[in-house]
């Protein structure tokens, strides 16, 4: 029972063994509760587990570098059914390389993980990882993680714009610019009212400039990706985009950098999702390691990969599979 309750309410050890004391009038010291839990699960192999999941298909890996560790972990999930399905720690401490991902993708393989796609974001390291082990699976890159890319080259360019401002000594354009720089950014079906008049201003005071374009720019940029029915109409729409833009951009070199990226060889696997819609745009990782993360906050044994995988499948038995212990 007190094994159960302390996955149940993903909680702190105080509270579930408080809980258990009040039903054993017994106090558990933290050690013998924690040896209880490793007991519990160490024994049982993940390839059962998985087996018992029913993996969907759809594989979504990111990376996390978890509090009690000097060096990534990568966490896989599946996107369908939004469970968390194993983990392991890497050698990288700076960012993922193809031989960490390579050899996580082969423990997947391993256990039972064969996915049909895969969702992660542009670390390069990770679409070397899965190309390697599942060169038969589909790769989308996280659409958010696409966005969030562009967007940092969109903020740039509004701020080299701004410093370009200052130095020209316009201070009250440059404080202008400095507060609508969240509206420029923001997408235009969630401006209020505030947003409409920041942006009267800026075209009124910038006339002519990329920054007075900047909201089209990225409407057109975003349409490939939301109005197209397939990948041949989003290359269409990027050819089309780019005709209509590239000759403003000569002094813009952040939103050339835009350009270049979804003129890479990157583009192809932002669109996977177009023509197979069976396969959604974004992952669901970051959500489930946030899950994680309040057990790792809270709980004991978290301090070696061997605890954290046992604590991972004491939250996969009794979370998923309604498995109790003790």
């Amino acid at each position: 029972m007190a094994l159960s309750l302390l996955v149940e309410t993903n909680g702190s050890l105080t509270t579930s063994s408080r809980a258990t004391c009040s039903l054993t009038n017994l106090r558990v010291p933290r050690a013998t509760l924690h040896d209880w839990k490793q007991s519990a699960v160490a024994h049982i192999p993940y390839t059962t587990i998985i087996e018992q999941l029913g993996f969907s298909g759809i594989l979504c890996i990111d990376e996390c570098r978890v509090k009690r560790s000097d060096v990534f972990n990568l966490f896989a999930t599946d996107r369908t059914k939004s469970r968390i399905l194993f983990l392991d720690d890497t050698d990288d401490r700076h960012a993922i390389c193809g031989n960490c991902a390579t050899r996580f993708f082969q423990q997947l393989r391993g256990i039972s993980i064969i996915p049909r796609a895969i969702i992660a974001d542009m670390a390069g390291g990770i679409a070397k990882g899965a190309r390697t082990v599942f060169p038969d699976a589909l790769y989308q890159y996280d659409y958010f993680h696409v966005m969030q890319s562009i967007h940092e080259k969109l903020r740039h360019e509004i701020r080299f714009f701004w410093w370009r401002l200052k130095q020209e000594r316009r201070f009250a354009d440059a404080a202008l610019l400095w507060s609508a720089q969240w509206t420029l950014l923001r997408n235009v079906e969630r401006w209020n009212e505030q947003d409409e008049e920041q942006w009267r201003a800026v075209r009124y005071r910038f006339p002519g400039t990329i920054i007075a374009r900047l909201p089209a720019f990225k409407q057109e940029l975003r349409d490939i990706f939301d109005a197209s029915q397939n990948s041949t109409e989003a290359f269409q729409r990027r050819a089309t985009w780019i005709a209509h833009w590239q000759s403003s951009l000569t002094t813009a070199k952040h939103l050339r950098k835009i350009v270049a990226l979804l003129t890479s060889s990157l583009f192809p696997n932002m669109i996977t999702y177009l023509d197979h819609r069976w396969i959604p745009r974004t992952t669901n990782a970051e959500t489930l390691i946030r899950t994680y993360r309040k057990m790792e906050k809270t709980r004991y044994g978290f301090g070696s990969l061997i605890g954290r995988q046992n604590h991972l499948k004491l939250y996969q038995l009794k979370t998923y599979l309604a498995q109790n212990f003790g």
